[in-house]
């Protein structure tokens, strides 16, 4: 692919309300820790002051605006961790593209999860064998799943999916993804 100056300068610095280098960082890491490649740790950096304390605060704040430390703290890369963890061993298989498009991708970790990414500025709705058994699961590429303690359910701050028959209705966001697994089924 070919990129004039003005297109590269207009892809960086956001054209149509869009920061196109945030959105394909963030679907980048969320392939990476959802397929066959990579792991937990290669998301974030540690950032220390003079002190040796960290630079990290509980919650995301002006501290982090503008840099690359304290990835791990955004909900969606702390989900991602546990879609691995919850995923892991089990095969890849089902990587397609839908109808053809590329920007369009879906794949499935047999028997514990299913992805699916969007990388066009259009939402897409389909229908997909997900591999998962039957049960309602929390998109945590979206949304945050609390395990149950004690009396309390568990909950997904979602609107939990539906698989039956191994299949579901998946709503794709645009420029983003959807992430389903085993141990988020409220």
């Amino acid at each position: 692919m070919v990129a004039s100056r003005g297109a590269v300068t207009m892809f960086c610095q956001g054209a149509f309300g869009v920061n196109w280098i945030k959105v394909l960082v963030r679907l980048a890491g969320f392939a990476l820790l959802t397929s066959c490649g990579g792991g937990g740790g290669g998301v974030t950096q540690s950032s220390f002051d003079g002190s040796g304390n960290s630079c990290c605060t509980r919650t995301l704040g002006n501290a982090q605006v503008g840099s690359w430390i304290c990835e791990h703290r955004r909900d969606a890369i702390a989900n991602m961790v546990a879609f691995r963890k919850a995923t892991v061993g089990a095969a890849l298989v089902g990587i397609q593209t839908l109808n053809g498009d590329n920007s369009h991708i879906r794949f499935a970790r047999e028997g514990k999860g299913f992805v699916a990414i969007n990388r066009s500025s259009v939402a897409f709705i389909f229908a997909a064998a997900t591999t998962l058994p039957d049960g309602s699961y929390c998109n945590v590429a979206a949304d945050n799943y609390t395990a149950a303690s004690g009396v309390a359910p568990a909950t997904c701050s979602g609107v939990p999916i539906s698989v039956a028959g191994g299949s579901a209705s998946i709503n794709l966001p645009a420029n983003g993804g959807i992430a389903h697994h085993i141990d988020a089924r409220p």
